[in-house]
């Protein structure tokens, strides 16, 4: 997930682009509520009933976040399973990766995925933490 751009925002969304990083923080937490099987309360309107996704809770499923601002990439250490600088330059990524609450390393820092350390990360069931 990420903040997107105010071009997407407010010209295909039709929504004001203002706090993206104050945004994407309160959707990582929806997303994150839905995923652990709670339901969430709409915002905008009192019409609506709470959304709950029909599928089994997966609680502890990481969530990712693409950010390009320092402020996104902060946020992505601070509440995210990982940052995925996925237009981020091979030069640039030492500046990002340095944005990350206490400068944490990658898992595997010659590939373009930068889990934060600690937890588990993994693609087709195979652990990304292997020497």
């Amino acid at each position: 997930m990420g903040a997107r751009s105010p071009q997407l925002v407010e010209g295909l969304h039709d929504q004001s682009f203002t706090a993206p990083v104050a945004k994407l923080r309160a959707v990582t937490a929806q997303v994150r509520r839905l995923l652990d099987g709670d339901r969430v309360r709409p915002t905008a309107t009192r019409d609506h009933r709470p959304l709950r996704l029909g599928v089994a809770a997966r609680t502890g499923l990481p969530i990712y976040l693409a950010g390009l601002g320092n402020k996104s990439i902060q946020l992505a250490g601070e509440v995210a399973g990982g940052w995925v600088p996925f237009l981020a330059t091979r030069s640039w990524l030492p500046c990002g990766i340095d944005l990350l609450p206490g400068g944490e390393r990658p898992i595997r820092p010659h590939h373009t995925f930068l889990g934060v350390p600690g937890r588990p990360h993994s693609r087709r069931g195979r652990s990304r933490n292997r020497s």
